[in-house]
């Protein structure tokens, strides 16, 4: 599947959906920052709004604690290879939980009541999920399963 096609249906399942689309992969399957970096401007070509990824991160006991200090480090790196070059804020973040879709915005694109800083986004961003396999999602995500057969 081609990331344009891949972006168009997260942004039209975003937008009219009003869902969270999130992206479940195999445990054996992870992605590198370039993946994020290509995947992200995908979206950003058909959208205005930012782009926020939610990697759920649900473990518990020490080994959980290791593996979630590591994905930090990893949010990091990706988030800032997201933002440079570039004013949008994209991020990606550790959450035990994914992001409700459409938090505070329209679909006719209204900018949300507040202040910002100059040159900030005034928009909700897009959130997608990230997780593995067998993880339990709410009811307002839509799973799309990647590195699977069908």
């Amino acid at each position: 599947m081609s990331l344009d096609v891949l972006a168009g249906e997260i942004v039209r399942l975003s937008t009219l959906g009003r869902t969270t689309p999130v992206l479940v992969t195999p445990t054996y399957l992870s992605f590198r920052p370039m993946f994020f970096r290509h995947f992200v401007e995908a979206v950003s070509r058909q959208t205005d709004r930012p782009v926020r990824v939610d990697w759920l991160r649900t473990g518990q006991g020490i080994a959980s604690v290791i593996s979630d200090v590591m994905a930090k480090r990893e949010a990091a790196k990706i988030t800032r290879l997201l933002r440079r070059n570039t004013s949008t804020k994209h991020s990606v973040e550790l959450s035990s939980s994914i992001g409700r879709p459409l938090q505070g915005q329209s679909d006719s694109g209204k900018k949300q009541k507040g202040k910002t800083a100059v040159g900030e986004s005034h928009q909700t961003p897009i959130v997608i999920g990230l997780c593995h396999t067998g993880e339990i999602l709410p009811t307002w995500a839509t799973a799309i399963p990647l590195g699977e057969s069908p």
